[in-house]
């Protein structure tokens, strides 16, 4: 048996594989995880024409319009999470701790598919690998003292397999450190700059000081927006003027980081 591991080489970078996404706020420490860095604010936002208000919607059955918008739904929400993913990889991360997604329903302005989280890097310890291979060597040796069995083949094929694909892991987490070492030895300007975190709960050795309570709230007209990119890139800029008002406000605390950012909207 043969195999060959193909790689996410894609030169075009249209693909996001390799990133995870966390709704929680901390790993278990019994999973073999940890986070050695934490990047930031990650966030994307996509727009599409809402099948529920479009003159042909007149002339089609309730149930077809329902299942051409949770059709649509499903789509917007693969295209959002591979669109931040991509941020994800260009940033330095391997995955996102503290994941929010939501659907703004605005009516004939289209359906916008949100989402946001932490940008962070995660490594598994050796420790983990090992005793994640230790059960399958044991289960061979078992089956070896019985005498040979026919399964031999396929199991000898899928450690080939989980091989290659750990040594595929190791290689993308060893870039992806040396970018965070970069960007910290570097120093960014983002260092000046308070930090939105949607996490609320951090390991033990981290300290943390509680300075204050945050919020910004705006109210805006939607109009005749529709789903064209400079519609969309309307709505980015105003969720970006309410988290610049938001890390103002942490700046007036003196505070360098916003825990457990949360945003929502309401339609009328």
């Amino acid at each position: 048996v043969k195999l060959n591991f193909i790689g996410d080489v894609n030169p075009f970078r249209d693909s996001s594989a390799g990133v995870q996404l966390f709704p929680l706020s901390t790993l278990d420490a019994n999973s073999g995880y940890s986070v050695q860095h934490v990047f930031g604010f990650v966030e994307e936002l996509v727009v599409a024409d809402d099948p529920e208000f479009e003159w042909t919607t007149n002339f089609n059955q309730a149930r077809t319009s329902h299942e051409t918008r949770q059709t649509l739904m499903y789509l917007l929400d693969a295209k959002v999470r591979r669109r931040m993913c991509k941020k994800v990889l260009e940033t330095g991360g391997n995955a996102v701790l503290g994941y929010r997604q939501s659907f703004d329903m605005e009516g004939d302005s289209g359906l916008v598919a949100r989402t946001y989280g932490t940008c962070v890097l995660v490594h598994r310890h050796e420790a983990a690998k090992k005793a994640a291979h230790q059960p399958a060597a044991r289960r061979e040796l078992a089956r070896d003292e019985d005498g040979p069995s026919p399964h031999k083949s396929k199991d000898a094929a899928r450690g080939i397999m989980l091989s290659l694909m750990g040594e595929a892991q190791s290689s993308a987490s060893a870039v992806a450190v040396a970018s965070a070492a970069a960007r910290k030895r570097d120093g960014s300007s983002q260092d000046d700059d308070v930090r939105l975190l949607t996490v609320n709960a951090f390991d033990p050795r981290v300290r943390v000081r509680i300075g204050g309570l945050v919020t910004a709230r705006s109210v805006k007209y939607l109009g005749n927006l529709a789903s064209k990119l400079s519609d969309q890139e309307t709505r980015d800029g105003w969720w970006t003027e309410l988290r610049d008002e938001i890390k103002s406000h942490a700046k007036i605390l003196c505070c360098s980081h916003v825990v457990g950012y949360v945003e929502s909207s309401t339609i009328h």
